[in-house]
C-alpha cells in the first residue's frame, strides 16, 4: 500500500525496510510480532451483512455468488442446488485470490486449514467446520459452505469497492502512515521517515485544497440554485395567468350568457305575447266575420218578414250595437297592430345590441386562441336561444375551456414537479456540502494533530539536546574552575619559590662586600 495514499488492495505481508540511518531498535521488541506487520496483515475494514441487505433465500444467495463471479470474469459457476466440489473450491480460491491472500502454488492442494485460519482472521461470525469442508457439496454441510462464500463475496465486493474509490477513508490513511512510520522508526530509517511525513503532509494539503475548491464550487452552485429557486418563487407562474384569463374569460362567458339568455327570455316573452295577440286577433276576425254573416242573415231575414215599427226600432238598437262593437274591434285591433309594431322595434333593437355583444365575445375567443372557430352569429330568423345567437356553448365552447383548463393544470403540474425536483437538488447540494464541511473539518484536525505530534517530537529532541548541551558546558565549567585552582595554586607555588630566590639574592647581595672585603684582607 502506498504510504500516506490509502488507495490500493487490501496487502496481507510486510514488507520490510532497508536500514539507511541509525542503528534499529527492533531488537527491543524482538519477543513479540511487529507492529507494522500485524496492521498489515489486517484488513483496513470487513463488511457486516445486515439483515435488511442480505437476501433472505437460498435462492438469492446463490444468485448473488453467481453474479459477483460472472462480473470478475470468473470461469466457475455454482449449480443448484448442489455445485461440485471442484466449483467450490475453485471458487475459494477466486476469492482468496481477490482479497490478495497468498495460496498454495499446487491447485490440487487442499484448503481446508487456509479456509479456516482465512476467515478466522477476517472475523467471520458463522460457523463452519473442517468436516463441512471435506465434503462440501452434501446437504447438511452446503448451506454452511454457502453462506461462508457469500459473506467472502460480500467482503470482496467492499474491497473492490475501496480499492477504485477515488477518494479513501481518512482513518485508512492515516492508519497506512502510522504504521510505515512506526516501522520506519524501529528500522532506524530516519531519512525516509522524514520522507513519508513530508509526503503524507504534501498529499493532506493538497486533499485539503482540492476539498476547499470543491466546497467553494458546491457553494456557488449552490447559491445558484438557491436563487434560481427563489427566483421561480417569486415569478408569475404560467399557471396563475392561465388561471386569471380562464377566470375572466369565464366571467365575461358567463356575463354574455346571461345577457343572451336575458335577451332570448324577452324575445321568448314577446314571441309568445304576439302568439297570443294573434290568436286574439284571429277569434275577433271570427267573430266579426260571424257578426257581419249574422247581420247579412238577419238583413235577409228581415226584408223577408214583415217588420213592424217596434221591432224596427229594436233592430236599429241592435244594429248601432253591433256598430258599436265592430267599432271597438277596429279599435282593439288597431292598438294590437301598434303594439306588435312597437315589440318589432324593441326585439330590433336587442338584437343589435346582441349583435354588438357577440362581435365582442368573438373578439375575446379570438384573443384567447382556444383552438376552435367557435363564433356567435346572431340569427334573426331563430325559433330557440340557441339557433338567435347561432352557436352551440356544449357542444365547442365547453369543450375549448376543459381543453383549456386541461393545458393549465398539466402545466402547473409541470412547474410543480420542476419546483420540487429543483428544491431535492438543493437539498442534496446541501447534504453534498455538509459531507465536504466536515470530511475538511477532520482533515484540518488529523493535519493538526499530525503537526502537533512532530512539534512535540522536535520540541522533546531539541530540550534533550540542549540539556546534553548544558551537562557538557557544565563539564567545561567544571574543567576550567578546577584548571583555573591548579593554574592560581601553582603560580602561588612559583611565587612562593621566587620570594625565596629573591630573599636568597638579597643575602648573597648583602654579604657580597663582606665576602669581597675578606678576599681582599687574603
Amino acid at each position: 500500500m502506498k504510504p500516506g495514499g490509502g488507495g490500493g488492495p487490501i496487502r496481507w505481508a510486510a514488507t520490510a525496510a532497508t536500514p539507511r540511518g541509525r542503528d534499529s531498535d527492533a531488537s527491543l521488541y524482538s519477543n513479540r510480532p511487529s507492529f507494522a506487520s500485524s496492521v498489515a496483515r489486517t484488513p483496513l475494514a470487513t463488511p457486516i451483512a445486515t439483515p435488511s441487505a442480505a437476501p433472505t433465500t437460498a435462492a438469492a444467495v446463490m444468485r448473488s455468488i453467481n453474479a459477483y463471479l460472472s462480473s470478475r470474469n470468473c470461469p466457475v459457476a455454482l449449480r443448484s442446488p448442489y455445485p461440485s466440489n471442484k466449483d467450490i473450491s475453485d471458487a475459494f480460491r477466486f476469492l482468496f485470490s481477490r482479497l490478495h491472500y497468498p495460496l498454495p502454488s499446487n491447485p490440487s492442494a487442499s484448503l481446508d486449514e487456509d479456509i479456516l485460519v482465512f476467515l478466522q482472521s477476517l472475523g467471520y461470525p458463522g460457523k463452519l467446520t473442517k468436516s463441512a469442508l471435506k465434503a462440501p457439496s452434501t446437504p447438511h454441510a452446503w448451506p454452511l459452505v454457502r453462506s461462508a462464500l457469500h459473506w467472502l463475496v460480500q467482503t470482496a465486493s467492499y474491497a473492490d469497492y475501496i480499492s477504485a474509490s477515488p477518494h479513501p477513508f481518512a482513518s485508512d490513511r492515516l492508519l497506512c502512515y502510522l504504521s510505515s512510520g512506526y516501522s520506519l522508526f524501529l528500522s532506524g530509517d530516519d531519512l525516509a521517515l522524514e520522507e513519508l511525513d513530508q509526503r503524507y503532509i504534501a498529499d493532506s494539503e493538497a486533499e485539503v485544497d482540492a476539498n476547499s475548491t470543491a466546497v467553494d464550487g458546491l457553494e456557488r452552485e449552490r447559491a445558484e440554485l438557491e436563487a434560481r429557486l427563489e427566483a421561480e418563487a417569486s415569478a408569475p407562474s404560467s399557471r396563475a395567468a392561465l388561471e386569471k384569463k380562464r377566470a375572466e374569460f369565464a366571467a365575461d362567458s358567463w356575463k354574455f350568457q346571461a345577457v343572451v339568455d336575458s335577451f332570448s327570455a324577452k324575445a321568448a316573452e314577446t314571441e309568445r305575447v304576439l302568439v297570443e295577440r294573434e290568436g286574439v286577433l284571429e277569434g275577433k276576425e271570427k267573430e266579426l266575420v260571424a257578426a257581419k254573416a249574422e247581420v247579412e242573415a238577419l238583413r235577409v231575414k228581415v226584408g223577408a218578414q214583415a217588420v213592424s215599427g217596434r221591432d224596427a226600432e229594436r233592430m236599429r238598437r241592435e244594429i248601432a250595437a253591433v256598430d258599436r262593437d265592430v267599432e271597438e274591434a277596429e279599435t282593439a285591433r288597431n292598438a294590437w297592430e301598434d303594439k306588435c309594431w312597437e315589440l318589432d322595434a324593441e326585439a330590433s333593437r336587442q338584437m343589435k345590441e346582441l349583435e354588438s355583444l357577440a362581435v365582442e365575445a368573438n373578439a375575446a375567443i379570438k384573443s384567447l386562441k382556444l383552438g376552435c372557430d367557435f363564433k356567435y352569429n346572431v340569427n334573426m330568423e331563430g325559433s330557440s336561444p340557441g339557433f338567435v345567437i347561432g352557436a352551440d356553448y356544449k357542444s365547442k365552447l365547453k369543450p375549448a375551456l376543459t381543453s383549456l383548463a386541461e393545458d393549465v393544470k398539466k402545466s402547473s403540474v409541470a412547474k410543480l414537479e420542476e419546483f420540487i425536483s429543483l428544491q431535492k437538488q438543493s437539498q442534496e447540494n446541501g447534504v453534498a456540502l455538509d459531507a465536504k464541511r466536515k470530511r475538511l473539518a477532520e482533515i484540518q484536525s488529523m493535519i493538526d494533530e499530525v503537526v502537533e505530534h512532530k512539534l512535540q517530537a522536535v520540541t522533546k529532541q531539541s530540550e534533550e539536546e540542549t540539556q546534553a548541551h548544558e551537562r557538557q558546558c557544565l563539564g567545561a565549567i567544571d574543567l576550567i574552575s578546577s584548571y583555573k585552582e591548579h593554574t592560581l595554586a601553582a603560580i602561588a607555588e612559583m611565587k612562593k619559590g621566587l620570594s625565596g630566590a629573591v630573599k636568597e639574592v638579597e643575602e648573597m647581595y648583602e654579604s657580597l662586600p663582606v665576602k669581597l672585603g675578606m678576599l681582599e684582607g687574603n
